[in-house]
């Protein structure tokens, strides 16, 4: 039976289940309930970012539902597609050549850039395989080329790999496919029961203990922010010397200040604010171990 899984992220950057829901077939009215069901439980929250596969009926679900949310592909499942479609029409050799001219194209980091990609990705096609591009993947090219996407609050969140790991830790759960729908139902609520109680566990630690030997522009976020937040901001800091800021869209897409502000503050003595950090990366204050309203992976699954 299809299996509609529903996660996202907390402020630790783990993954957990916002909800599951049997469907009957994996056609439009069918994801439209069950996403219906969803927003009526997230009210009065929203997420801003829905980052699914390119399964036709459930991307037009959301649409209906959730119309302000920004809409993903998931990076992985297009190559995947590639790989079914292409590879066999290219062969081998022309089809790596392919998939690199495609990797230069999704992680074009501006127009201009984009369209040098672009013509260099037709080098590598039959005009087969552009047709298929064409028709499939160009007109969606803003829900996965890098700087079409780049400030939209994905929190470097470009793949469904979450949910398949989050899906194949509730099937650890699960007695098989011969226990019955009650049975079954209990067995995931437990599942969740576990994993939001690792959850806050692991966000009442990061609150008491704190990172050590942070560069001093980054130390007052202690106890503030999560862990993977501030290392983050760490390893960005050490790896960009720069002290320009040329299209930086770093901070529009993790929520996280650039280098460059960072060492703006370091310079002049001053310290990287919580404040000025996204709330999705702020550690809860009360037993709430994620922030509702930024990131949700949905994808259809068989359990």
């Amino acid at each position: 039976m299809p299996l509609l899984h529903i996660g996202g992220i907390n402020s630790c950057s783990q993954s957990f289940t916002l909800g599951f829901c049997f469907l009957a077939k994996e056609q439009e009215p069918d994801f439209l309930w069950a996403l219906q069901q969803l927003k009526v439980a997230l009210q009065p929250h929203v997420p801003s970012v829905i980052l699914t596969d390119k399964e036709s009926a459930l991307m037009t679900a959301i649409k209906t539902v959730f119309p302000t949310t920004r809409k993903l592909l998931c990076q992985w499942h297009i190559g995947q597609n590639l790989f079914a479609h292409c590879r066999l029409i290219l062969g081998d050799e022309a089809y790596r050549k392919f998939r690199q001219a495609w990797n230069c194209l999704l992680f074009s980091r501006s127009a201009s850039i984009y369209n040098k990609n672009l013509v260099k990705l037709e080098s590598t096609c039959t005009p087969e395989i552009m047709a298929y591009l064409e028709k499939n993947w160009f007109p969606l090219n803003n829900r996965f080329v890098k700087y079409l996407i780049s400030d939209v609050l994905h929190f470097d969140n470009v793949t469904t790999s979450r949910i398949e790991s989050l899906h194949a830790s509730i099937k650890r759960f699960l007695k098989g496919r011969n226990s019955s729908m009650h049975t079954t139902i209990t067995d995931m609520h437990d599942a969740v029961k576990h994993q939001l109680h690792e959850l806050m566990i692991d966000c009442a630690t990061q609150k008491q203990v704190h990172i050590k030997n942070l560069p001093k522009v980054l130390s007052r976020l202690g106890g503030k922010i999560s862990h993977h937040a501030i290392r983050t901001a760490q390893c960005l800091l050490a790896s960009d010397k720069s002290r320009e800021c040329k299209n930086c869209s770093h901070e529009a897409y993790m929520g996280i200040p650039c280098a460059h502000t960072m060492r703006k503050l370091e310079s002049d003595g001053l310290y990287v604010d919580a404040d000025s950090i996204h709330m999705q990366w702020h550690l809860p204050e009360k037993s709430v171990c994620f922030y509702l309203g930024s990131v949700a992976f949905l994808i259809p699954c068989f359990i």
